[in-house]
Protein backbone atom coordinates (compact mmCIF):
# COMPACT_ATOMS: atom_id res chain seq x y z
CA UNK A 1 0.00 0.00 0.00
CA UNK A 2 2.93 2.52 0.52
CA UNK A 3 4.08 2.45 -2.67
CA UNK A 4 0.17 3.06 -4.37
CA UNK A 5 0.56 5.86 -1.72
CA UNK A 6 4.48 7.56 -3.13
CA UNK A 7 2.85 7.34 -6.57
CA UNK A 8 -0.01 9.25 -5.74
CA UNK A 9 1.81 11.85 -3.61
CA UNK A 10 4.15 12.06 -6.97
CA UNK A 11 1.33 12.52 -9.42
CA UNK A 12 -0.45 15.10 -7.43
CA UNK A 13 3.61 17.06 -7.20
CA UNK A 14 3.78 16.85 -10.80
CA UNK A 15 -0.13 18.10 -11.48
CA UNK A 16 1.16 21.22 -9.15
CA UNK A 17 4.37 21.76 -10.60
CA UNK A 18 2.59 21.42 -14.13
CA UNK A 19 -0.43 24.02 -12.77
CA UNK A 20 2.35 26.64 -11.50
CA UNK A 21 3.81 26.73 -14.79
CA UNK A 22 0.84 27.14 -17.00
CA UNK A 23 -0.18 30.06 -14.25
CA UNK A 24 3.54 31.35 -15.02
CA UNK A 25 2.77 30.95 -18.56
CA UNK A 26 -0.32 32.63 -19.01
CA UNK A 27 1.45 35.78 -17.06
CA UNK A 28 4.36 36.18 -19.24
CA UNK A 29 1.77 36.12 -21.98
CA UNK A 30 -0.50 39.14 -20.42
CA UNK A 31 3.13 40.99 -20.44
CA UNK A 32 4.14 40.27 -23.75
CA UNK A 33 0.30 41.76 -24.57
CA UNK A 34 0.53 44.82 -22.53
CA UNK A 35 4.13 45.52 -23.87
CA UNK A 36 2.55 45.60 -27.31
CA UNK A 37 -0.28 47.50 -26.88
CA UNK A 38 1.87 50.10 -24.67
CA UNK A 39 3.94 50.13 -27.93
CA UNK A 40 1.61 50.74 -30.45
CA UNK A 41 -0.04 53.63 -28.56
CA UNK A 42 3.40 54.99 -27.64
CA UNK A 43 3.82 54.60 -32.03
CA UNK A 44 0.63 56.24 -32.28
CA UNK A 45 1.29 59.38 -30.35
CA UNK A 46 4.63 59.67 -32.02
CA UNK A 47 2.73 59.98 -35.33
CA UNK A 48 0.22 62.42 -34.09
CA UNK A 49 2.72 64.52 -32.27
CA UNK A 50 4.91 64.51 -35.05
CA UNK A 51 7.89 63.00 -33.62
CA UNK A 52 8.26 65.18 -30.48
CA UNK A 53 6.73 62.83 -28.11
CA UNK A 54 6.42 59.20 -28.00
CA UNK A 55 8.06 56.15 -29.89
CA UNK A 56 9.73 55.61 -33.28
CA UNK A 57 8.34 52.60 -35.02
CA UNK A 58 11.64 50.82 -34.09
CA UNK A 59 9.91 47.49 -34.07
CA UNK A 60 8.14 48.20 -37.78
CA UNK A 61 4.57 49.55 -38.65
CA UNK A 62 3.47 46.16 -38.97
CA UNK A 63 3.40 45.35 -35.26
CA UNK A 64 -0.19 47.62 -34.47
Amino acid sequence: MGTFIDWLLALAVVVALISIWAVAGLGDYEEAVRHQKQYCEMVEIYHESGGEYGWPPYKGEDQC
